[in-house]
């Protein structure tokens, strides 16, 4: 059985064990000897104990040797003849290395630069002598104690939740890859909370939006509202993404375009929307040239981001953002542009336009016999025509 010992010579836990032909081996298991650190010296020293017995084995299978540990067993604790073929070791920070690269180039700026932070916090959070331990030596116990790391500095469990989605999705990649055996975060429990969500606008706020707005605006509210198109994708509009002969507006969501097999979506153009987009002034003949022209060219984001010019319209409006603010939390606004959205799918259920028409218009996620499923532009035109106007005539 392996044991562990301290030594005057030396500032880690010594590992102790016997290998398959009976020699006794005294290492250094690297980790200082402090009661903090015991549990992970006696795991190193039970893994290499069970790694000499499995590699002398001629039964050991492939999987096996994927997640054994060669260069604790070749170079630290040398138990193993050259000529035995060693099985294949991947460190933590491989691992966080591939994940995030694999992330910039399948996801949005955005959602890699999150998914970055994330993966960056739980790594301060471990230390840099664990990135250099194999991926199987991160328990659960380690993201949960992340996670209350997390909830103590005072995030949501919202938050929280997110983040450990974000670290499961992680480990997952190290076990279809075969660096582990299990996914060390799907152990965890999500914290619960209520979430926040978003909130639709009323039919009169709607009108007092379009009161306030000029042509522009209108007709980026209106994408919104009859088309469920979020900001960023309503501002990057070009007029060859508009068919005014079918009445359509056919686009691939910022969101999704870099995912593979990502379906455009095709929403029908309402006559409301339809109205203020032949208002808009032709400033170019090109088919390139953005949709709202005047606006197009703005950041969503920041101090003068047409995030924060859509909320000075709000308050012009008389309509409160419901924002919810709790220490040590970003404020939460319960109404945004983003809520739109939410008016878009909730005007079609109220107008009894069916689940699965909803869900191809938003371009939201469904079934898989959303495959099979081929809709017919003159029902996706009722399911839009079905929405009251709230334009005022």
């Amino acid at each position: 059985m392996a044991s562990l010992r301290k030594s005057p010579n030396s500032k880690n836990w010594i590992i102790c064990f016997r290998s398959h032909d009976g020699t006794q081996h005294q290492v250094s298991s690297k980790l200082p000897a402090k009661p903090a650190f015991r549990d992970q010296a006696m795991h190193i020293a039970l893994e290499l104990q069970n790694a000499d017995r499995k590699t002398s084995s001629p039964d050991f299978d492939h999987f096996a040797q994927q997640t054994q540990f060669q260069k604790l067993s070749q170079k630290v604790m040398r138990i193993a003849p050259e000529s035995i073929r060693q099985p294949s070791l991947t460190p933590l920070s491989e691992l966080f290395g591939r994940w995030i690269e694999n992330k910039k180039l399948s996801r949005s700026k955005s959602t890699y630069v999150r998914y970055k932070q994330v993966g960056q916090e739980l790594v301060d959070f471990l230390g840099a002598a664990r990135l250099k331990l194999p991926v199987s030596f991160v328990r659960p116990q380690d993201i949960e104690e992340f996670v209350h790391h997390l909830a103590h500095q005072g995030q949501t469990p919202s938050n929280c939740t997110t983040k450990l989605k974000i670290i499961r999705n992680l480990f997952q990649m190290g076990l279809r890859q075969s660096m582990i055996a299990n996914n060390p975060a799907c152990a965890v429990d999500a914290p619960s909370a209520i979430r926040n969500t978003r909130e639709p606008f009323t039919m009169e706020e709607l009108k007092a939006l379009l009161i306030v707005s000029d042509q522009n605006w209108k007709v980026l509210i209106l994408l919104g509202a009859y088309a469920g198109l979020r900001l960023g994708d309503a501002c990057s509009l070009t007029w060859q993404n508009v068919d005014l002969d079918m009445r359509t507006i056919t686009y691939l969501p910022k969101k999704k375009s870099r995912l593979p097999n990502v379906k455009k979506v095709v929403v029908p153009i309402h006559s409301d929307l339809y109205e203020a987009i032949l208002k808009l002034p032709v400033t170019s003949n090109s088919p390139t040239t953005q949709l709202v022209s005047n606006l197009g060219s703005h950041a969503t984001s920041g101090r003068n981001g047409l995030s924060m010019k859509f909320n000075r319209l709000m308050k012009m409006a008389g309509i409160d953002s419901l924002a919810i603010k709790a220490k040590g939390q970003r404020t939460f606004q319960a109404k945004t542009f983003h809520s739109l959205r939410h008016t878009f799918v909730s005007l079609m259920a109220n107008s009894g336009v069916s689940q699965e028409l909803r869900k191809e218009l938003a371009g939201h996620d469904s079934d898989v016999h959303r495959i099979y499923s081929h809709h017919s532009i003159a029902s996706f035109r009722g399911a839009i025509e079905s929405m009251p106007s709230i334009v005022t005539k």
